[in-house]
């Protein structure tokens, strides 16, 4: 096969067609520039993107866990408010009942015990059947006790409930929580006596508050705890422990006996391990009833507001991080496809321009060749 030659020096000097230089290719992936440049910047601003959606769903998830650990603790306030308001209310109610006996009265202010055990008797059995009620003491103005409708064999000692002290020093009712000899914790109302314009002493019915603590935890599902005051051994006055429901106590309930006794116990108070976690709501008595001393505590368990809260987060994470994935997955998808169309584009134009070139050649060789057939016929026409 014969050889083209080109004349690239204007003076008949041919050269190979192969020799001719072409255009040049380009680099093999033109797009390649491009993944970088798009890419880095698209993941970074989905990690903000996610990062964004993770922190306010974050907190748009506390707030709702905040919020319903609030309604759960105004519905066991409201319970727990409703069940001693009612019992404070029927104890007053009863006591009320008692003092407008003028039987009663007149037996009270004469200290005679055998009348006024007799007399008050029935009332208290029938008390006891129907309302709970445990206890009730016949107190004189100086604070000992007359007779005892519950224990008729004993009398005369002195009264150490700090409600009595209270309604004594005051004269007006009291109620609380106390702690007896026999160690029962005690809910207790306390009302002066008046009879004939003078007081002749005070009466004091008690119910055990395992009672109300037993229905709390039955209606509430909350642990029952009543903290109080007692005397220290230095002479000062301490919190102590007066009751606590069935159960391990907690020591959320250790946290608050710490707090000194002049100070307010904290209304709401969490504290959460690697079990569960527990609030403790903090009720003063004398809020629910003028006069009542000592603080009910109720402790709840929600550990499944905080597992469900956990769960969300989770699935709210989980499901940002699948859409992440998707993305850059499919944005990789796409520089791909970019790739290979820009690819098959530029084999297409350079397959072009090889054939532009090559036909470009076979004319100039056509031409040269025509006009060396011309000068040689040229020559052969002279000689």
């Amino acid at each position: 096969m014969e050889k083209a030659f080109i004349d690239r020096t204007g003076k008949g000097a041919l050269l190979p067609a192969a020799a001719v230089p072409m255009a040049a290719a380009g680099p093999t992936r033109p797009a390649a520039w491009l993944r970088p440049r798009l890419l880095l910047p698209t993941a970074a601003l989905f990690a903000v993107l996610l990062g964004v959606t993770l922190w306010g769903g974050y907190q748009s998830e506390l707030a709702r866990r905040e919020s319903a650990q609030l309604r759960a603790a105004e519905q066991v306030q409201s319970i727990a408010r409703l069940e001693i308001e009612a019992r404070l209310a029927t104890m007053d109610a009863l006591v009320v009942g008692l003092m407008r006996s003028a039987e009663l009265s007149g037996a009270f202010g004469r200290g005679d015990r055998a009348l006024l055990l007799g007399t008050v008797g029935p009332a208290f059995r029938q008390m006891r059947a129907e309302h709970g009620i445990e206890r009730m003491y016949f107190i004189g103005g100086d604070r000992r006790v007359l007779a005892r409708a519950h224990d008729p064999a004993r009398f005369g000692d002195r009264s150490l409930h700090r409600a009595v002290a209270e309604s004594a020093s005051t004269l007006a009712p009291a109620q609380g929580v106390e702690k007896s000899p026999t160690g029962d914790t005690l809910l207790t109302v306390v009302h002066p006596w008046v009879s004939d314009g003078r007081v002749i002493g005070m009466i004091e019915l008690a119910l055990p508050f395992l009672r109300i603590a037993d229905r709390l935890q039955t209606v509430a599902q909350v642990q029952v705890a009543v903290l109080g005051g007692a005397p220290a051994v230095d002479g000062t006055e301490r919190r102590a422990l007066l009751h606590v429901s069935a159960g391990t106590l907690p020591p959320i309930v250790d946290r608050l006996l710490s707090i000194p006794i002049a100070q307010p116990l904290p209304a709401l108070l969490r504290e959460c391990d690697s079990q569960r976690c527990l609030q403790a709501l903090s009720l003063p008595l004398s809020d629910m009833h003028p006069g009542a001393q000592g603080t009910l505590v109720l402790l709840q368990d929600v550990s499944a507001l905080r597992q469900a809260s956990l769960t969300a987060m989770s699935t709210l994470a989980l499901v940002c991080g699948t859409l992440v994935v998707l993305g850059v997955a499919t944005l990789l998808l796409a520089l791909g496809r970019l790739d290979r169309y820009r690819l098959e584009r530029e084999q297409a134009g350079m397959a072009s321009r090889r054939m532009e070139s090559e036909i470009m050649q076979r004319a100039q060789v056509e031409r040269e060749l025509k006009a060396s057939r011309e000068r040689l016929d040229q020559r052969v026409a002279e000689r």
